[in-house]
């Protein structure tokens, strides 16, 4: 058999269900790459790669690093691909199993932006591309950020059909690069899109009998319907889901297909079966094989079952553990996957307010910074005269979630009425631009900093040893994450921006 024959079986046996097995039959390959170099880096890849989906985070993220030092260090001119997906990997890993102790949150948006600059100069050729795009969409859609998800996994259906609807380039990193577009679909109120979608890469999976990504989109399917109150439909393709999903699987597309399951469950009211699958699936009530980025969402829809089901210490108990989590930030409002959580979490304590939110368990420290970002940019969106219909479109918000969200401005704030928010809001800044509330990047706030000086794009480049094009994403993920659209607004946020991080750090200290 030819080693990639090889390799493309294994993977096989990766999605298929056993993932532990790939990972060890691959480890034993390894043996005959004694030469270091693309082969070796890019094996090393497929080990990462079946580790991750074994549910084996830590191990996946120490062999990615072995790959990545491989493809680096030993300066192999043709490993721009195995390089790429090694930071795929570490991304997708960390969104999994969350930043190590003692390291910040932001570690885990840092690995992501890495492996996406890495994508940019990846030739759609690269033996790599298929599966590393499918890694950076997966990681982004595991951090909330939709669009960038979207991107990648489309542009990874195109790379591994390879011109070929009939006869794919990579058939396996086509079905998963669907199943992330799908979900993101779904996720963002697309349900059309997304159950077509699903559809059709639970049928391709089907008939290449890779049962653990069919239950991934059958589990999909059951969830749209739930969502559009079809229950027969969803009873169907719950029925299929459960067919070929293995119980109690330990590997990632098992996980996946399982809470997928619950939430279909939660959706038809099922709540007690949701809950049982939940925590079933997740090892236990802390969640501890749940993806950290998650988890807390997570934690919000168990205190909501459990108030549908009148538990409400158990409701109380599931919100603690929330607010015990490290929150992931969700830097650009307009693609955050919040919105539904915070639906939930504004029914449940409007309907019991003896259950905190996760809000009220967090400490206060009083006026504007007791509020959360989102809150703060409901306030900023709403004083300046923006309705609650208008601000539930810019956000992705529900009308009312913003009117909850205002409320509790309000009532922080101390003030009664949306037409005090611009005075109050202009005491609190010299201005109407508010200093940026979102954090950056380090290369984010590096090439923002050019920006400020008055560089153009080819000279910030030059300066900083990136591409031209890697400029460009950069600065359009700062305009996204200032909520601006043109240099000369970065340039006057920048100044507010470094002063504050300056006090920040000062206080540190």
């Amino acid at each position: 058999m030819r080693r990639q024959e090889a390799w493309d079986t294994l993977r096989h046996l990766v999605v298929e269900g056993s993932p532990q097995q790939a990972a060890t039959m691959l480890s034993a390959l390894l043996l005959g790459y004694a030469e270091h170099g693309r082969d070796r880096a890019a094996l090393l890849c497929e080990v990462a790669f079946a580790q991750l989906m074994a549910d084996e985070p830590d191990a996946a993220l120490s062999t990615a690093r072995l790959a990545m030092d491989e493809a680096t260090h030993r300066r192999c001119a043709d490993a721009v691909g195995p390089r790429a997906q090694a930071a795929a990997t570490l991304a997708l890993g960390l969104a999994v199993r969350g930043p190590a102790p003692g390291t910040p949150a932001a570690t885990v948006s840092a690995a992501l932006e890495s492996a996406s600059d890495l994508l940019l100069d990846l030739e759609v050729d690269d033996p790599a591309a298929p599966m590393t795009t499918y890694l950076v969409a997966e990681a982004a859609l595991l951090n909330g950020r939709f669009v960038a998800a979207e991107e990648a996994a489309s542009r990874g259906r195109a790379v591994a059909t390879g011109g070929s609807a009939t006869d794919p380039r990579d058939p396996i990193a086509l079905v998963l690069n669907e199943l992330v577009l799908a979900r993101s679909l779904v996720l963002r109120g697309r349900r059309r899109d997304g159950a077509a979608l699903a559809s059709l890469a639970a049928d391709r999976a089907a008939r290449m009998s890779m049962s653990a990504l069919e239950g991934v989109g059958r589990a999909l399917e059951s969830v749209i319907a739930a969502a559009a109150d079809d229950r027969s439909a969803g009873l169907e393709a719950d029925r299929r889901a459960r067919r070929v999903a293995t119980q109690n699987g330990k590997s990632l597309p098992d996980i996946a297909t399982w809470l997928l399951l619950g939430y279909a469950a939660f959706l038809q009211g099922r709540h007690a079966e949701a809950t049982s699958i939940v925590v079933t699936t997740c090892g236990g009530s802390d969640l501890p094989r749940l993806p950290w980025t998650m988890r807390e969402a997570t934690f919000e829809l168990l205190a909501t079952s459990a108030v549908a089901q009148e538990r409400i210490d158990e409701a109380s108990a599931w919100l603690a553990r929330a607010s015990r989590g490290e929150t992931v930030r969700r830097p650009d409002p307009r693609t955050s996957a919040v919105s539904a959580l915070e639906r939930r979490a504004g029914r449940l304590h409007e309907e019991w307010p003896e259950v905190p939110s996760d809000v009220d368990l967090a400490e206060a420290v009083g006026g504007w910074h007791a509020l959360t970002p989102r809150e703060r940019h409901v306030a900023e969106l709403a004083s300046r005269g923006l309705n609650n219909r208008q601000v539930a479109e810019r956000l992705f918000l529900t009308e009312r979630a913003v009117r909850l969200h205002l409320e509790r401005v309000f009532r922080v704030m101390g003030i009664h009425g949306r037409a005090m928010l611009p005075a109050t809001l202009a005491g609190i800044v010299e201005s109407r631009t508010l200093a940026p509330q979102v954090a950056l990047t380090d290369r984010q706030e590096a090439v923002a900093a050019k920006v400020a000086a008055g560089l153009t794009n080819a000279q910030v480049a030059e300066s900083l040893g990136m591409s031209v094009k890697t400029v460009e994403k950069h600065l359009r993920d700062v305009f996204a994450r200032w909520s601006v659209n043109s240099r000369s607004a970065v340039a006057s946020a920048w100044h507010d921006y470094a002063e504050s991080r300056d006090q920040d750090s000062a206080n540190a200290s």
